[in-house]
């Protein structure tokens, strides 16, 4: 799973990071690191507006929710494709790992992601992002064009379908329904597709092992079992997709 962020704006809520539990009050900023434990969903108790932002490798995508007793919506959406501040931001994270750099690189990374906070209250305020808009083409269309290129850059590995339509900005029931509307395919149709086509690249240049770990695969088994039952002439083209 890539970096996420979670800035709350208004009500209360708990949130789990790595087995642990944290009450979150309005300004709080959580940041979820690469493959960190941490609630797909809602407590009953939460409440209030937050701003969930989820760092794909060319884009920053932004969903604003309004969640109410656990219960939550999407209200808006805002895509930033500012490839240097995105870079920037990817590189301030990293650094702040490092002991010599923790406090200079934690002081940008908070500065900028008030830059990334800004951008989404001026995009937030523009009648256009209103929730009737949300879901309709060509929006949608870009965010399949998104997710697709996500699970293709991912070979399947943290594609859990509460992820996905979290990046979507949608429930988990109406991400599924998009996503075979958009593409014509199941999600895991699509992603054995996607290994189908990466196993063809590696099949005669890498070991069980390593192709087990270049298709998201927890072990070599696993694969071993996937290619019994899944490995067959791959169907569709997904040329025009790149």
């Amino acid at each position: 799973m890539r970096r996420e962020a979670l800035l709350i704006l208004s009500g209360k809520m708990v949130q789990s990071l790595n087995g642990g539990y944290y009450q979150a009050v309005p300004n709080t900023l959580f940041l979820f690191d690469h493959h960190e434990k941490h609630d797909r969903g809602y407590y009953s108790s939460a409440q209030g507006r937050h701003l969930w932002i989820f760092l794909a490798p060319d884009v920053l995508v932004c969903n604003l929710t309004s969640c109410r007793q656990g219960s939550y919506r999407f209200t808006h959406r805002y895509f930033c494709k500012n490839l240097d501040l995105i870079r920037r931001l990817e590189n301030a994270w990293d650094d702040c790992s490092r002991q010599d750099r923790w406090a200079l690189s934690l002081s940008e990374l908070n500065a900028l992601f008030s830059v990334v906070f800004a951008e989404c209250y001026r995009a937030f305020s523009d009648p256009e992002q209103s929730e009737e808009n949300e879901y309709q083409m060509p929006h949608m269309q870009e965010i399949m064009q998104m997710i697709k290129r996500y699970l293709r850059d991912n070979c399947g590995r943290n594609s859990g379908i509460d992820t996905l339509a979290r990046l979507a900005g949608c429930s988990r029931q109406h991400f599924l329904r998009l996503f075979q509307t958009y593409t014509g395919m199941r999600v895991k149709e699509y992603v054995d597709l996607v290994r189908r086509e990466k196993y063809d690249q590696l099949k005669n240049v890498a070991t069980v092992k390593s192709i087990a770990w270049e298709l998201g695969f927890s072990s070599s088994a696993a694969f071993l079992h996937w290619k019994k039952g899944k490995l067959t002439p791959p169907t569709g083209d997904m040329a025009t997709d790149k």
